[in-house]
């Protein structure tokens, strides 16, 4: 993607990232989003943040690490009050929030909109809310991801997120082991029921 000039190669081309934003906004009236790090070879979140924000953009949704970090060291926090202090539209942290503390704590120190939860929600939904048993949350991941893509393509997407519900726990290789052998959700659902024994 980077070698293409896309994703967060955008950054270190500014007004190409314009016109691609420009040319969105004319072309939808549904809100216009946009997502992107501290930097690509140079930070420039705040300069990239306010050129968003003049070509229409209604949203940015801003992870405090440049491309070469990649999730390594610590999302700056401050980079990310210093673009909610510049811009008027609404900022959207991304990035290390993995508990709802967290995720308040960084709404009152940055002054963000609100924030994005992505690591922080595998294996752990309740992040998003109530908190549930593992299998209970499980199970609603595997009815709602079959309801949005069928089983084939359910069974491929939940694979890699249900691992992490078992991760530290008693017994977590063999019961990964079975989920990630199964191929159909009927099998997965009753690998996590038996906890990986005698099927």
């Amino acid at each position: 993607i980077v070698k293409n000039g896309d994703g967060s190669a955008l950054m270190d081309n500014i007004e190409k990232a314009r016109e691609i934003i420009r040319a969105v906004k004319s072309s939808t009236s549904k809100p216009v989003t946009i997502k992107f790090r501290k930097g690509g070879e140079t930070e420039n979140a705040l300069e990239f943040a306010k050129m968003c924000e003049q070509a229409g953009a209604d949203a940015i949704i801003v992870h405090g690490r440049t491309r070469s970090e990649l999730y390594s060291g610590n999302n700056d926090f401050e980079l990310i009050k210093n673009i909610v202090a510049t811009v008027k539209i609404p900022v959207i942290l991304s990035g290390d929030i993995m508990t709802r503390k967290q995720a308040a704590w960084a709404m009152y120190y940055t002054g963000c909109t609100a924030v994005m939860i992505g690591r922080g929600a595998i294996g752990n939904p309740g992040v998003f809310g109530k908190k549930m048993k593992d299998e209970k949350a499980i199970e609603i991941q595997l009815k709602t991801d079959f309801n949005c893509f069928g089983e084939k393509k359910a069974l491929l997407e939940c694979k890699k997120h249900i691992a992490a519900y078992f991760k530290g726990k008693p017994d977590a290789g063999k019961i990964r082991s079975k989920i990630l052998s199964a191929d159909t959700i009927q099998k997965m659902l009753l690998a996590i029921e038996n906890k990986g024994k005698n099927i």
